[in-house]
């Protein structure tokens, strides 16, 4: 997941390079706001699956088995969860800050549900078990989320060489 955390952090970099120096990509009003997205919600459900491992712990300590406080790993993973959420949060307000927020909300709780399924469905192997009505149940679900993001995507902006010459012209 680091691999992935520091391609889309490149490549976001050179998307806003490339936007400042007047030479944005085609669809950048996409690409940008997904690529953010993307990385954001990654680091974001990380704190889901953080939590889920102190909510199983706490589960093993209220049974009585084992006293969870005084392992290391206990506290390794509060301080996790807790980074993780701060980083959720902090990409959270940035996102409303540079992007539409009719376009980045949704985008983002899209990616952040996505990678929440599919992070949980690994590390705590919730996939295993699933049947072939299953899996077409949750890819039916992932396509209808997505396709409700599509309808929300904004048009390209489409500047009429005339329009422009004439607002040119108006300024002399």
């Amino acid at each position: 997941m680091t691999c992935l955390l520091v391609v889309l952090h490149i490549i976001y970099q050179r998307l806003i390079t490339m936007q400042k120096n007047g030479n944005p990509i085609k669809h950048s009003a996409v690409i940008l706001p997904s690529v953010y997205s993307f990385w954001s919600a990654l680091v974001g459900t990380q704190s889901v699956v953080q939590a889920k491992i102190l909510a199983e712990l706490l589960a093993v300590h209220t049974s009585g088995n084992e006293n969870i406080f005084k392992e290391w790993f206990t506290y390794v993973t509060l301080v996790v969860w807790i980074a993780t959420v701060v980083i959720w949060l902090h990409r959270l307000s940035g996102a409303l800050k540079n992007f539409d927020p009719l376009f980045i909300i949704p985008l983002l709780q899209c990616s952040f549900i996505f990678f929440a399924i599919v992070s949980g469905g690994i590390f705590f192997e919730e996939f295993n078990n699933f049947d072939a009505y299953q899996w077409g149940g949750f890819s039916f679900g992932v396509i209808i989320m997505f396709s409700g993001l599509v309808l929300l995507t904004p048009k390209p902006v489409v500047v009429d060489d005339e329009d422009l010459h004439r607002e040119l012209l108006n300024l002399l």
